[in-house]
């Protein structure tokens, strides 16, 4: 067989040794002409991995929640303008019943996050259903049934309230519709916790040359105060606070400074409930704590789940009064065991280790921030 030479062959054999050529080129160049990279820094080269890491998140803003009071008795932030039975400030306010929270004060008018209800508030008129609603009483309300928001709704009835703050309860309920309430007792412990290095008398005077006890009660309305008062006086004179009326009459009840140093002037104070109550606990034993004292306490029958029975003398309701008083006059006797009730630590372990302290923190901010979500 013969091949005839045509144009169509011709084109065909010229095709088939460009291609040839070519190839032959570009296989005798060398490769890092064809490296696009080459001018590149390997370490600015992404590199992807099969779990990538994340970058860490900046830090938010903490929110600062608007508070204002619609009852202003609530919890001692101003009676009659004596600043006897009020906080020392709204700072300490704000420390006492909204740990870890930045709150600012707002004019009762004014939009907010949080409103405060208290015990003399009665007319819900003034909430509003967009606020955390918070109802805080530092009173033995059942006990007295004297005061106008129990005795219209009694204990968690008022369908405004978001989270109830009860002095007449010891410990923490979850109520329906994901309410709360919370022991005023859990507040009060946690501040004292936080602010103890802060809030402690700075120069305690020595023990041996204090004077014997101070009785600090004024209101006359537990009648077992008066009575152990006398008897306590057949060991030595017992002080009443109001001696003290020119120095504290203006100072606040909640650890003043002014406070703290009239109690570390005595070994023992009186410190007495007014009434009687598992709950019920209020500010008068931490005062003397903080004061470097030993306390004489007689008030809830479960006041050991909170204070460490060490730190303190406690007379329960019935408790046989002459039995108590020959009991303190051992230990005024003794110069080592007052030294073991003053250096005793002074919260429960019982109650430390309980987690009610962390607990009650995390649920309150969550109720409130839930709220304020809706």
């Amino acid at each position: 067989m013969t091949y005839q030479l045509t144009s169509a062959n011709i084109a065909i054999g010229a095709t088939i040794i460009f291609i040839i050529i070519y190839l032959a080129f570009v296989i005798t160049t060398p490769s890092q002409h064809l490296n696009r990279f080459d001018d590149v820094n390997p370490t600015d080269i992404p590199v992807m991995t099969s779990s990538p890491t994340k970058q860490p998140k900046k830090p938010q803003p903490s929110k600062k929640y608007k508070i204002r009071f619609i009852e202003p008795r609530t919890c001692y932030s101003k009676i009659d303008d004596k600043k006897r039975y009020s906080m020392q400030s709204y700072q300490q306010l704000f420390e006492y019943w909204f740990p870890d929270m930045d709150c600012e004060l707002v004019l009762e008018s004014e939009p907010a996050d949080i409103a405060v209800i208290g015990n003399g508030n009665s007319d819900n008129s003034a909430i509003r259903p967009n606020e955390v609603n918070i109802f805080i009483s530092i009173e033995n309300v059942p006990y007295w049934n004297i005061y106008a928001h129990y005795s219209k709704y009694g204990d968690y009835n008022d369908p405004l309230i978001d989270i109830f703050i009860y002095n007449h309860k010891s410990s923490i309920e979850y109520l329906n519709d994901n309410k709360i309430m919370i022991p005023v007792v859990t507040f009060r412990i946690n501040y004292f916790i936080t602010n103890y290095d802060k809030l402690k008398i700075s120069s305690s005077k020595p023990f041996g040359e204090r004077k014997f006890c101070l009785m600090v009660n004024k209101s006359g309305l537990n009648n077992k105060i008066g009575q152990f008062q006398e008897k306590l006086n057949q060991i030595a004179p017992v002080d009443h606070i109001s001696l003290y009326d020119d120095k504290i009459e203006q100072s606040s009840c909640y650890n003043s400074p002014e406070l703290l140093e009239v109690f570390n002037q005595y070994k023992f104070i009186i410190c007495f409930e007014n009434s009687y109550n598992p709950g019920y606990i209020t500010e008068k034993i931490f005062n003397c704590l903080l004061a470097d004292t030993i306390p004489i306490y007689s008030g809830s029958p479960i006041i050991n789940e909170f204070i460490n029975a060490d730190c303190f003398v406690n007379i329960p309701e019935t408790a046989n009064l002459d039995t108590e008083v020959n009991r303190i006059k051992e230990i005024n006797a003794d110069p080592e065991l007052c030294k073991k009730y003053i250096h005793a630590p002074k919260i429960s372990q019982q109650y430390l280790n309980s987690g009610v302290n962390t607990e009650f923190k995390k649920k309150y901010l969550e109720n409130i921030n839930n709220k304020l979500k809706k």
